[in-house]
């Protein structure tokens, strides 16, 4: 028997919970208004941090400090983000890792 997932919590414009239903073929669905581009948002948030593993982390080499390539990809990608980049779904993670060591450079020139 296949193992029925559960819907997404959507919340509308305002904030207040989507009322997600299950079709026969467990499919879901709603009448809300919102739930088109609510549902659109939920499955851009799910994508959007998915990198593809090009390359494996390297273990700790135990001088102390985090370098880019010991780092898991969901923790680069969050890096990424909180410097304000754009991470498409997708993107090599040795990529990720390119983006973010050019940002410490411009930050250790503009210095």
């Amino acid at each position: 028997m296949a193992e029925m997932k559960e819907p997404p919590a959507l919340k509308d414009r305002n904030g207040e919970k989507i009322v997600v239903f299950r079709n026969s073929d467990g499919s879901f669905f709603s009448n809300h208004p919102d739930y088109p581009m609510a549902l659109a948002l939920h499955e851009q948030a799910q994508t959007d941090d998915e990198v593809e593993e090009d390359e494996a982390p390297t273990p700790d080499n135990g001088d102390g400090q985090v370098q880019y390539s010991e780092m898991k990809s969901a923790d680069l990608v969050a890096a990424a983000k909180d410097r304000g980049m754009s991470v498409p779904s997708g993107t090599k993670r040795s990529q990720v890792i390119a983006m973010l060591e050019e940002d410490d450079a411009k930050a250790t020139e503009a210095k």
